[in-house]
């Protein structure tokens, strides 16, 4: 296990969106033990705000918050991203583990689905997972595209 901390070791800032002070402390005290920049907001509103004017590489959203949900705010974060660019991973926390609940999250534009009550290997394979495919594809995309696209085809058709 210990190749999967070898890859993500590199300090990410996250923003982590919750209402509970009790989950604040404990996602924050877990971020910041593998020497992650945590920025703490209490609700779905500030969660986009703070979203979409600073950089962050990974945000943790609770879905049921006060003045907006987690789910509204993420829908926020990625209409903003349809114009200004980019992709931020979004990785749900919540405490609503029902049928449909983790596909909805999803539809929703979230990356991820962590179960409450967190458990911290669990957080940690969803926050190696996304960031892999953040990694990843456009990396990929970036060095293999150009060679195997033909842009005036694409036009054309």
């Amino acid at each position: 296990m210990q190749r999967s901390a070898d890859r993500s070791s590199r300090p990410l800032r996250v923003l982590v969106a919750e209402d509970n002070p009790t989950n604040q402390a404990l996602v924050a005290a877990l971020l910041k033990q593998k020497g992650h920049r945590v920025t703490i907001v209490g609700n779905g509103r500030l969660a986009a705000d703070r979203a979409v004017l600073e950089p962050f590489d990974l945000v943790l959203m609770d879905v049921q918050m006060p003045e907006m949900s987690g789910l509204e705010a993420t829908g926020l974060i990625r209409d903003h991203e349809r114009t200004a660019g980019g992709h931020v991973p979004i990785v749900a926390l919540t405490a609503r583990a029902m049928a449909g609940d983790r596909e909805q999250c999803l539809a929703a534009g979230m990356d991820a689905y962590v179960p409450k009550p967190l458990r911290a290997e669990d957080l940690f394979a969803a926050i190696d997972s996304v960031m892999a495919q953040q990694r990843g594809p456009s990396a990929a995309a970036t060095q293999v595209l150009p060679d195997k696209v033909d842009r005036d085809a694409l036009l054309e058709g």
